[in-house]
């Protein structure tokens, strides 16, 4: 990990990838034709490679360190107003997912969205997350994964697909801004981002519980899942198939079929066997919420194994009553090792091209704050347990 992470500061990747003018110094001489009895030198612009991106995508816990030491550690921060309009996209502008199989992540996408959550984390003067994300314990910070990455196929333990208890935030702005960010005004003029939270307030990151359930057993959902999630989430529906020939541009994906000169992409990470249902609940602006969604095991991603597809329809109940119009649809890439989820939240009873957002969260499953909440998760169940006995005596 140590050599990476000095590679990737010794050779400025952040820079030439956010930084255009930075690009254009990095160019190549490359020779072509003989003119004049001699070889001439022609310069061209040498693109990003896509690989470039999904390493520096692995370095999210690294980008959002606070700790002086990091190699990462800059207050620097690279084209903020680019990722901001990148952050705000629509999903028919920037879909977090593509390629031929519906199963390539966007890891450009992806790096802007967390280079925006950088920004309000690590830059003290912003006076949004900094003072609230400098006051969390170590353990409660984001973290690398912390055992060898593999693939994740159905016989992967469900229960270490994603963790339990994890911390994060959301951004929005007016409905108004929105167009105006989309069409990339906010360089004009600076668009404030609005949090979940705001410093000051007591709870600054919103906290939610997540546990894998079985579909097909009633009595662990808390709600089936329902047409209309599916509807907008698209949780366990394959794509469209799509049907590219070798002289399209190949994915990033690895692991497909040939029949002829056609290369067919299987839609695997929406097959219902391997994907893995979930159950959330948190705690959002005094009010309880609660959550379900679906985890989609992803092929590699330019050779690295363990990426998940997550997404999730956040619902509030009403006097036992599902509220079918506060409902808030959220898509997502859990890096390796499913610690680290980064994606898109939107409103999915607005028709039209959606009013949308970025999303972060982090698992603290080794933190002291969640074995607090363990332990009084069976404090409870003990309570319980001693109730139904007292009854039971009666």
């Amino acid at each position: 990990m140590y050599h990476i992470v000095k590679f990737i500061d010794d050779n400025d990747i952040l820079q030439y990838i956010f930084c255009p003018a930075k690009q254009r110094q990095c160019q190549r001489k490359i020779r072509s034709g003989h003119q004049n009895g001699g070889m001439s030198n022609v310069t061209k612009t040498t693109p990003v490679n896509p690989l470039l991106y999904t390493i520096q995508v692995l370095m999210t816990p690294a980008l959002l360190s606070l700790d002086d030491s990091h190699f990462l550690f800059r207050n620097t921060l690279w084209s903020f107003p680019r990722s901001q309009q990148m952050a705000y996209s629509s999903a028919a502008e920037w879909p977090i997912f593509g390629g031929a199989s519906g199963l390539d992540v966007n890891m450009e996408w992806v790096l802007h969205n967390v280079n925006f959550w950088r920004h309000h984390t690590t830059r003290r003067h912003e006076a949004t997350l900094h003072h609230a994300f400098s006051e969390l314990s170590v353990d409660e910070m984001p973290q690398f994964w912390d055992e060898r990455l593999a693939q994740i196929d159905k016989h992967a333990d469900p229960s270490k697909r994603i963790g339990r208890l994890w911390k994060g935030s959301y951004a929005y702005i007016d409905r108004s801004e929105v167009r105006k960010m989309r069409a990339g005004l906010n360089t004009q003029s600076p668009i404030l981002d609005h949090l979940n939270a705001e410093e000051g307030d007591d709870d600054v990151f919103q906290e939610v519980k997540l546990e894998i359930v079985d579909d097909d057993d009633s009595g662990q959902v808390t709600l089936p899942w329902l047409d209309l999630f599916e509807s907008h989430l698209g949780s366990i529906t394959p794509p469209p198939s799509r049907v590219r020939t070798r002289a399209q541009h190949r994915s990033s994906s690895t692991g497909t079929n040939t029949e002829g000169d056609n290369i067919i992409e299987p839609a695997v990470g929406f097959d219902r066997h391997i994907s893995t249902r979930f159950e959330g609940t948190g705690y959002h602006e005094y009010e309880d919420f609660q959550a379900a969604g679906w985890l989609n095991p992803l092929p590699l991603q330019h050779g690295i194994p363990g990426w998940q597809r997550m997404t999730m329809m956040k619902y509030f109940v009403d006097h036992g009553t599902l509220d079918t119009g506060a409902l808030w649809a959220y898509e997502g890439v859990a890096l390796p090792g499913g610690k680290i989820i980064v994606g898109r939240w939107w409103s999915p009873s607005e028709a039209g091209t959606a009013y949308s957002g970025p999303f972060i969260l982090w698992c603290i499953d080794g933190s002291a704050r969640a074995e607090e909440e363990r332990l009084q998760g069976l404090e409870e169940q003990a309570l319980g347990e001693g109730a139904q006995g007292v009854g039971s005596q009666e």
